[in-house]
């Protein structure tokens, strides 16, 4: 791999870095509970944690109340649980841990709201000296709109072609389809399949499913030769 000339390698974070589901169907059954209703368990809707509350909540169902409201009292129980269960997948640190040790720049471009990401970033990501950490905020539209995709390349210095986008979901495809950037598929995570047979356009330059493959997929690419 010529470091030189390699991408900076971009990823989702939810269900590609990391397993926020502990914490997001923690904080789901408490919403449930507090309007007597029964818990879900968490292979229910582990494939949904990339979709975010509301996601979440349509699959459950917010009866009579506006959605926004929902999504509030959602996300003040997804705060209490201060992410503490929010783990990198198996896997990962070594291929961050070989990324910088190659001299390749990494980060994230995440639709999760920065009041979330970063405290989680700061615990998990920060100490591996990323490149860039880009989460959503009020001037960045969520994926499948590429601005946070774009935002996150020209932080690193590169074009949206000198970058390549790591994600498990549909957005994260078409968001990079949008930016004109390389995507990786990953399985690991909250990948479903049921979203992907839907995708009428060619979005997966590759498609793995352990986080070891993640470079030599890298390697394989035509922008990295």
């Amino acid at each position: 791999m010529n470091c030189t000339t390699a991408p900076a390698v971009l990823f989702d974070f939810d269900g590609t870095l990391a397993d926020t589901a502990p914490d997001m169907v923690f904080a789901l059954n408490n919403w449930l509970a507090a309007r007597g209703r029964a818990p879900v368990a968490t292979e229910q809707v582990r494939g949904l944690c990339s979709g975010g509350s509301r996601a979440l909540l349509n699959f459950c169902g917010i009866g009579e109340e506006s959605m926004e409201a929902a999504v509030h009292d959602y996300l003040q129980c997804y705060e209490k649980t201060d992410y503490q269960n929010t783990v990198l997948f198996a896997g990962i640190l070594p291929v961050l841990q070989q990324l910088n040790a190659a001299g390749i720049p990494w980060g994230v471009a995440t639709n999760k709201p920065e009041k979330y990401f970063n405290p989680i970033a700061a615990r998990l990501l920060a100490p591996l000296n990323p490149a860039v950490l880009i989460a959503r905020n009020a001037t960045l539209p969520a994926k499948p709109h590429p601005a946070t995709l774009l935002a996150a390349a020209q932080q690193c210095n590169k074009t949206a072609t000198q970058c390549v986008y790591v994600g498990d979901d549909l957005r994260d495809g078409q968001a990079a389809l949008a930016a004109k950037m390389p995507f990786i598929a990953v399985t690991w995570g909250y990948w479903r399949e049921d979203q992907w047979r839907a995708a009428d356009t060619p979005l997966i330059a590759a498609l793995i499913a352990t986080p070891e493959l993640l470079l030599p997929s890298l390697a394989a690419l035509p922008t990295l030769n």
